[in-house]
């Protein structure tokens, strides 16, 4: 299957078919995509790394324009980042809002949940996933999910994180 660059039905585009006499509309660009949208989704959705089965959530404080508010993150167990939240409250009300927005998202409900000592977690989890196991670790290391092997602060301080627009200049971001 041949994809044009130009929508068919722009001005410019559709060259090769209004060279060749295929007259396109837009009921028949709407007909085409009801008929084969969802195969390119199911397409598109395949070539997706898999999202693990395993949970870890966790928050962290942040000053926005003085205020304080609370960042919260989801990621699986290998890394993938499945959902960051920013929220005014540490209570249970946000974490039932992270939790129903991680399952709107991936669709089911993980094996196993992953969290800090925070009671809002276990709550949420109450109200939201009742069947899904939860684990809080028994020793938190300065309120991280880290091993007792893990690199010091210092280390983990080095690493930075750059995205187009920041604030880093150019010649000082590590990917250069």
């Amino acid at each position: 299957m041949a994809l044009f660059p130009l929508p068919a039905w722009s001005p410019h585009g559709g060259g090769v078919a209004r060279c060749r006499g295929i007259i396109v509309s837009h009921e028949t660009v709407r007909q085409w995509a009801r008929k084969f949208g969802q195969q390119f989704a199911n397409q598109i959705r395949r070539r997706l790394p898999r999202v693990g089965d395993k949970w870890h959530l966790d928050e962290v404080v942040l000053k926005i324009s003085g205020v304080k508010h609370w960042l919260w993150l989801a990621v699986d167990q290998t890394g993938i980042v499945l959902d960051v939240l920013v929220q005014r409250r540490r209570d249970k009300q946000a974490a039932k809002r992270l939790l129903r927005k991680l399952l709107k998202k991936q669709m089911r409900p993980p094996r196993v949940m992953i969290t800090d000592k925070l009671a809002s977690y276990g709550a949420a989890k109450r109200d939201v996933m009742p069947g899904v196991e939860h684990r809080q670790p028994a020793e938190q290391q300065s309120g991280e999910f880290a091993p007792a092997d893990a690199p010091t602060r210092a280390a983990d301080e080095a690493v930075q994180i750059c995205r187009p627009g920041s604030a880093v200049p150019f010649s000082a971001r590590p990917d250069q």
